[in-house]
């Protein structure tokens, strides 16, 4: 526990002199998750994730973001498991040129449905972005471009572009992205999205070259606004080749994640589900995906994830996740239950 003390230690300092640095304390929560896996033979445990906002507006242009992460597994009394850092961190100047606004710093990107790329966590850039309305752009470098460890030919280098458009008429939005990491990985998605009465639809269509070699995506997912009162469903399909993972940066994110079989063979995915807000304090979320690999010998892979959440006061949550991954090589077969309480501040 040092290394939490010290990192609460920190905390508070920064908090008591936030008067005379004129930056505020604008929330935050503490998370624990115990992870209880059905299977003895594998870990379960128990740990806790806390997050603290801070921020200030420097002046009419300028303002600072910044937020802090402590997390470690309870059990461990050395602390080696625990983690204190910057989850977040930038400084934004609005109109530095006409309307484009300059952010510097530690932020999250992610393109439409999380597929071309989701990149979070560590990743610092220079962004620059601008809000005409209708239309919207955005376009970041990465601060550091030196080779990492993983990587054991060409540099780190990533490049993102987005542009947005909305109000088009026949869709309310379509999304297109760009991203160029290191040498070897580029692409493009494109997605579309149309809120209709009773539903919404979203197609996101993606193509990357790894290493010379072309890979593409398709996903499409239909959500009901209400199937019937308290009741909503969706229904969602992907077609993933191979390769398109393989040099992604994608994570928990997207429901190409939830499988083992992805950047292993070209996968499809249907994937429905039901949610269902039996009180005002309880939501029961439902989904059941079905993954299939082209090629593999093994190329099954069934998931499904129950999900309670039950608002126990104002500011304080309980979520309870039953987790089955049913694999046709019986060796990646894996079911959990998770308990998560989740207090606000």
């Amino acid at each position: 526990m040092k290394k939490l003390s010290i990192a609460l230690a920190l905390v508070l300092v920064v908090a008591l002199a936030a008067p005379a640095m004129a930056i505020e304390y604008t929330g935050g929560f503490l998370e624990v998750e115990n992870v209880h896996n059905m299977d003895s033979s594998k870990d379960s445990g128990t740990g806790y994730d806390m997050y603290l906002t801070l921020e200030d507006q420097v002046d009419d242009q300028t303002s600072f973001y910044a937020l802090l992460r402590v997390d470690q597994n309870f059990g461990n009394d050395d602390g080696a498991d625990s983690n204190e850092f910057l989850r977040k961190g930038w400084v934004n100047i609005e109109n530095v040129a006409g309307p484009l606004a300059l952010r510097v710093g530690r932020m999250d990107e992610a393109a439409a449905g999380n597929y071309l790329y989701d990149m979070e966590l560590k990743y610092e850039f220079a962004r620059l972005a601008a809000d005409l309305g209708n239309l919207s752009f955005k376009a970041g470098h990465n601060l550091d471009d030196t080779k990492s460890d993983n990587k054991t030919t060409g540099n780190d280098k990533v490049i993102f572009f987005e542009a947005k458009a909305t109000d088009l008429g026949l869709v309310n939005g379509v999304t297109l992205n760009y991203v160029e990491d290191g040498d070897d990985y580029d692409g493009y998605s494109i997605a579309f999205n149309k809120n209709h009465d009773s539903f919404t639809a979203d197609l996101v269509y993606g193509d990357v070259d790894v290493s010379n070699t072309s890979a593409d995506l398709l996903d499409v997912k239909l959500a009901t606004d209400k199937l019937f009162p308290g009741i909503t469903a969706s229904v969602e399909y992907a077609d993933v080749e191979e390769e398109f993972v393989v040099g992604g940066k994608f994570q928990d994110d997207s429901v190409l994640a939830d499988t083992n079989l992805t950047g292993k063979d070209d996968v499809e995915m249907i994937k429905p589900a039901v949610n269902f807000d039996l009180t005002d304090k309880l939501n029961v979320n439902f989904a059941y995906a079905m993954y299939e690999a082209d090629n593999l010998v093994n190329d099954g892979h069934d998931y499904l994830d129950l999900t309670f959440a039950y608002d126990l006061t104002e500011k304080t949550l309980l979520e309870v996740e039953y987790e089955d991954n049913d694999y046709d090589d019986d060796a990646d077969d894996n079911e959990t239950l998770s308990t998560t309480l989740t207090a606000y501040f």
